[in-house]
């Protein structure tokens, strides 16, 4: 399963937060990570789940804007599978 993920970013005069491939005036905070991940969290996925957040953190430390905070967006998961609380 490779389910959708998202870095969010503020839209300027809101509180919406947003895709930001998806809304290119949604902002991010420096140092700090946004991202939501549109499945449920279980056994067949939570390598991906775990994958895509790496490489996301790998490529910000690269760039020199590491990552401080991170929060997760989990309005997409509707279940988190016991076997992948772990991830």
């Amino acid at each position: 399963s490779r389910p959708a993920c998202e870095v969010l970013g503020r839209l300027p005069g809101t509180e919406l937060f947003r895709d930001v491939r998806r809304y290119p005036a949604a902002l991010c905070t420096p140092g700090l990570l946004v991202f939501r991940f549109h499945a449920p969290l279980h056994f067949a996925n939570a390598e991906f789940f775990c994958a895509q957040l790496r490489e996301l953190l790998r490529r910000r430390a690269s760039r020199a804007c590491a990552t401080r905070a991170l929060v997760l967006d989990c309005s997409a998961m509707t279940e988190i599978d016991f076997s992948a609380n772990s991830a």
